[in-house]
């Protein structure tokens, strides 16, 4: 593994916690400036008294500029894996690939019926000690 992916596997926490901060901001604006164009209904020098009107260019300029910005910024906090995460992937697909780890699974296999008997007897004998022990 080079320095530099293992430089962004430690980073990937802060680059979560970045998109995270930019939803919060856009979420934050998006209050504001609905604020901002309640006031705005509500004062006496709005030529928008129209509820209509209003509510149709409040849906054009949200949909246009928020919620794109608000779910790409979500979508990419959930998408990008944490360090943890990232580890576990990286980790557990190296070992999977390991040619040692294949050949302990296959040798394994290759135990003779004799030596599980054997073993099956010296479990019993242990098992029957450590009852009388108690």
């Amino acid at each position: 593994m080079s320095m530099f992916k293992l430089y962004l596997f430690i980073k990937l926490d802060y680059v979560i916690k970045f998109f995270d901060f930019i939803s919060t901001i856009l979420i934050i604006c998006f209050f504001i400036y609905l604020a901002f164009k309640i006031i705005q209904i509500l004062s006496d020098d709005c030529n928008e008294l129209n509820p209509e009107i209003f509510f149709k260019n409040l849906k054009n300029k949200v949909f246009k500029i928020f919620v794109p910005f608000i779910l790409i910024t979500v979508f990419i906090q959930y998408l990008i894996p944490t360090t943890k995460e990232m580890a576990f992937i990286y980790i557990v697909g190296k070992m999977s690939q390991n040619k040692t780890i294949e050949n302990i699974a296959e040798k394994s296999l290759n135990i003779p019926d004799k030596a599980l008997e054997v073993l099956q007897i010296k479990m019993d004998e242990y098992l029957k000690e450590i009852k009388i022990k108690k």
